[in-house]
């Protein structure tokens, strides 16, 4: 029963990633579109680096699901400490671009900056630390021992190196 309850979880977790990774993008360009603003190329280079960390995050709850359905190994491992990797990266050339591109106009830059933000914290959330907690056993756990857990992904990182 409780594997279940869990595995319906990771499965929420991983459609609900992968569908925002479509989704914010849309909503962003839709309302540029109705105040008549441009794209430019910031925003769009940011949203495709916060659309690449949300489907890792969708590919990671997606593997774990697997793993759990099937006792299989953390064969996804190697390639996550990889993309860690490539990450760091992605984040440290976007900030650049950001920093030294100019916008095409307001909402350009807000959306920039609000998309590269959001693909930080996802990294972040991914790679370091939990910074969402959204299920009532992750509050009790916050509310319990007044601090932060690390992320999931770390513990399998940390564990995959013994």
């Amino acid at each position: 029963m409780i594997k279940e309850k869990l595995l319906k979880r990771l499965r929420y977790l991983y459609l609900l990633e992968f569908f925002n990774t479509l989704f914010l993008p849309f909503v962003f360009v839709i309302n540029c579109y109705v105040r008549n603003e441009q794209v430019g190329i910031n925003s769009i280079v940011v949203m495709t680096l916060n659309g690449f960390i949300l489907l890792q995050g969708s590919y990671l709850w997606l593997k774990v699901s697997r793993h759990l359905r099937n006792n299989g190994s953390l064969s996804f491992i190697p390639t996550f400490k990889k993309l860690k990797l490539i990450n760091i990266g992605l984040i440290i050339g976007t900030g650049l671009l950001l920093w030294f591109y100019p916008f095409k106009g307001t909402w350009d830059k807000y959306g920039s900056i609000i998309f590269f933000s959001l693909g930080i914290l996802e990294y972040i959330n991914y790679f370091h630390l939990q910074l969402i907690y959204d299920h009532k056993n992750d509050l009790k756990y916050l509310i319990k021992y007044q601090k932060i857990k690390k992320a999931k992904l770390k513990e399998f990182l940390v564990s995959s190196k013994n």
